[in-house]
């Protein structure tokens, strides 16, 4: 069961409770909080019940994972000892010479070609497909959206994807464009 969480800085956090269970269907997770909401230190964000997931999932392992890695980078973790409730796990930064309000996703530019597709995918749009989703579409120059309902994420953006909450025969939009161009500054004459 992945949760998603993105800075106000920009960096974007998955934390995949067991591996597969996403499989479960929900089963054995109670979330404390929902798609947007903002959270403070201390705040708990989900519920489960550990002996279900021993039997019931591939492994209980929970990856924690800095999904836009070319802009953020863990610098600090505790790995030594046991986490009390409030204590850092780990400290993430910018990467050097990377603006921490860069934009995830740029804006399209010009005309954008879409297609509507079902998704096809037994669990839907969860953190492997993601992940696979997001891989693929950096081979191109393009700047790509998924849209679901009213809800429009970059394509490039585990975390975006996964808050739009894509399920197996979902219809989305894909919506591509060409890259918008960079900015440039241009000091004025005193």
């Amino acid at each position: 069961m992945p949760i998603t969480l993105r800075t106000a800085e920009g960096a974007e956090i998955l934390i995949h409770i067991g591996l597969d269970t996403v499989a479960l269907g929900g089963r054995g997770f109670s979330p404390c909080v929902a798609v947007g909401d903002r959270v403070v230190t201390g705040a708990p964000l989900i519920r489960f019940d550990l002996d279900l997931l021993v039997r019931e999932a591939r492994a209980v392992v929970t990856p924690i994972i800095v999904v836009n890695p070319d802009r953020f980078a863990i610098t600090q973790y505790t790995t030594d000892r046991q986490v009390a409730l409030g204590d850092p796990l780990m400290t993430i930064e910018p990467v050097a010479g990377i603006r921490p309000d860069a934009a995830t996703g740029g804006a399209v530019a010009g005309d954008i070609l879409t297609r509507t597709i079902t998704v096809p995918l037994a669990h839907g749009i969860h953190a492997r497909p993601a992940a696979r989703l997001g891989a693929l579409a950096k081979r191109y120059t393009a700047d790509v959206t998924v849209t679901r309902d009213a809800n429009t994420s970059s394509i490039l953006s585990p975390i975006g994807l996964l808050a739009l909450g894509v399920r197996y025969n979902d219809p989305i939009t894909l919506g591509a464009g060409a890259p918008t161009p960079p900015t440039r500054s241009t000091r004025l004459p005193r």
